[in-house]
């Protein structure tokens, strides 16, 4: 997650740049101040999962063994002493999911669906700040080598990736 997360910053502080704003503020209130305030959200989302793995948050799970796997005896609960604002704002504890793209925040939980779900994050950031200025930001003629030595354009790439 840590690429995405890294493209996203690095984007929207060239973004601050470009547009001469040289306040010290995140990548979502850089997309906030862009007048997205609904990718904003989603980009907190996508933080609040990396945040997730980058500091091991840590849930205690009473588990049973049961014929069809591992099942939950009671709701996983988060140690208190793990996560921030961020993460009780955007988070269902029943569900161990973010509220508005349904990521799982819930580590063993956390796979290809969740990172494909992140790297459509990252391009919609991508895209949008390439729409403002393409100063800031210019992947549409980036392309992705895939296997075989065909390539495909990175936007075409990311529309067709499947969790």
């Amino acid at each position: 997650m840590r690429p995405v997360k890294c493209q996203t910053f690095v984007a929207c502080a060239r973004a601050r740049y470009v547009k001469n704003n040289t306040k010290r503020i995140s990548a979502v209130e850089t997309l906030k101040w862009l007048d997205d305030a609904n990718l904003a959200a989603d980009v907190e989302e996508v933080f609040v999962v990396r945040d997730a793995v980058a500091h091991s948050h840590l849930w205690l799970a009473k588990a049973s063994w049961q014929a069809d796997g591992l099942i939950f005896v009671d709701s996983p609960q988060k140690l208190p002493q793990y996560g921030d604002t961020k993460l009780t704002l955007s988070v269902d504890m029943a569900t161990r999911t973010t509220r508005r793209l349904k990521l799982d925040v819930f580590p063993t939980r956390i796979r290809r669906h969740t990172a494909v779900l992140a790297i459509k994050q990252a391009a919609r950031v991508v895209c949008f700040l390439e729409g403002i200025d393409r100063n800031i930001a210019h992947f549409s003629p980036v392309h992705v080598f895939l296997d075989g030595g065909k390539h495909v354009p990175f936007y075409r790439w990311v529309d067709a990736l499947q969790s």
